[in-house]
């Protein structure tokens, strides 16, 4: 008998699942947030501490869903499946950030530039794809911030090299805004930073976007874009980040008073010198950075101390919207020490009241690539941070 119940006993511990739902939970995001200083907070004025997670699939390609690709494109746009949903809700993160991009929803010019008030005809399709991704992530009790992404810029750039290969096109800022072959990425970034009219027109699609999801409190924040750096030889004081964000902050606001406005700055380089001088002079503003160091000490903690410094001066919250685990959730070589220093950054984060975006679900981030399994001590390494 003794035999046989050892037997069943080893059979049980060999076949027992271990659950990927951690003991802590960081509470659900419910109604919409506000800034109090530097906090967060709800309704009630609770301080929210903010974990989340990239989506991606949204921010690629000039229109076309990617099931239905012309012949010799390679972007293309597509939603999370079931199994995405309810994996982010069950593994505890409060929030998503999902990645959208000009260049899928405006993906032909507005009409009458120059002559007149501008035309928009805005994606409808990629629109009611998006609606459907906030209401699933929203039934689920997650929140969502959207998140005007960009990659070697737009899909006008094709071919492009990058330290692990060449993408075959970039995506963020629509291809009609350049139709000369011959212009460089650097000199795209510059003309858009330098150019009013053409923000206004960003800023337009912004504002369809913020009016749109204006009464919806799934929707709490609106990230105005991503990494406005310039190559190191170009002085940051080249994006003038402070008209930009004004200029974008006022169209918002004037449809939307209600969500967040989380703005970057122009380089996540610890000796690269800041292009803003202010923060954006409206409500409920949040300053963000991304962390890419090869290790949390010292280059981590200098770089994040650098943003809290900052982010004190202008009384305004700060969040970190991406990091990849010290090069483990990437496809470059990762410190070999990752775990502890990961609970470094999570551990500092959690006590100096700083959010947090993970970088990200899928495309080879937490899920190793082409399967649908998380990273080996990945995800428990995160939750740790909850």
């Amino acid at each position: 008998m003794a035999a046989v119940a050892a037997a069943a006993m080893l059979a049980s511990a060999c076949t027992r699942v271990v659950s990927d739902v951690p003991a802590r939970l960081p509470p659900r995001v419910r109604g919409w947030l506000h800034v109090d200083g530097q906090r967060i907070v709800d309704d009630a004025g609770r301080t929210v501490d903010l974990r989340g997670i990239q989506v991606p699939g949204m921010a690629s390609g000039s229109g076309y869903p990617r099931r239905d690709l012309p012949a010799g494109a390679c972007g293309g746009w597509s939603t999370p499946g079931p199994a995405t949903y309810d994996s982010i809700a069950r593994w505890g993160f409060n929030f998503v950030r999902v990645g959208i991009s000009w260049s899928n929803l405006e993906p032909t010019p507005p009409l009458g530039v120059g002559s007149g008030p501008p035309v928009h005809h805005y994606n409808a399709g990629y629109v009611e794809a998006l609606d459907r991704l906030i209401h699933q992530f929203s039934v689920r009790g997650v929140a969502v911030v959207l998140e005007m992404a960009q990659s070697k810029w737009s899909p006008a750039f094709k071919n492009v090299p990058t330290s692990t290969g060449v993408v075959c096109e970039g995506y963020g800022m629509p291809g009609w805004l350049y139709p000369s072959t011959g212009i460089t990425i650097p000199q795209a970034k510059l003309s858009f930073f330098g150019s009013p009219e053409v923000q206004d027109e960003y800023g337009a699609a912004w504002r369809f976007i913020a009016q749109r999801y204006s009464t919806d409190p799934s929707v709490v924040g609106l990230d105005l874009v991503n990494e406005p750096y310039l190559p190191r030889k170009l002085s940051p004081t080249l994006l003038h980040l402070d008209d930009f964000y004004l200029r974008l902050g006022a169209a918002i606001r004037s449809v939307n008073q209600r969500a967040l406005l989380l703005f970057q700055d122009s380089s996540s380089a610890p000796d690269v010198p800041s292009g803003l001088t202010r923060p954006p002079p409206f409500a409920g503003v949040v300053y963000t950075f991304h962390l890419y160091t090869p290790r949390w000490r010292p280059q981590g903690l200098g770089l994040t101390q650098s943003y809290q410094a900052r982010a004190r001066a202008w009384k305004v919250p700060l969040l970190m919207t991406e990091f990849n685990a010290f090069g483990y959730a990437s496809t470059h070589d990762s410190n070999p020490d990752w775990t502890a220093q990961v609970g470094q950054l999570l551990a500092y984060c959690r006590q100096q009241g700083v959010g947090w975006s993970f970088h990200g679900y899928g495309g080879g981030k937490l899920l190793i690539p082409d399967t649908n399994r998380t990273r080996p001590g990945l995800l428990p390494a995160i939750q740790a941070g909850f």
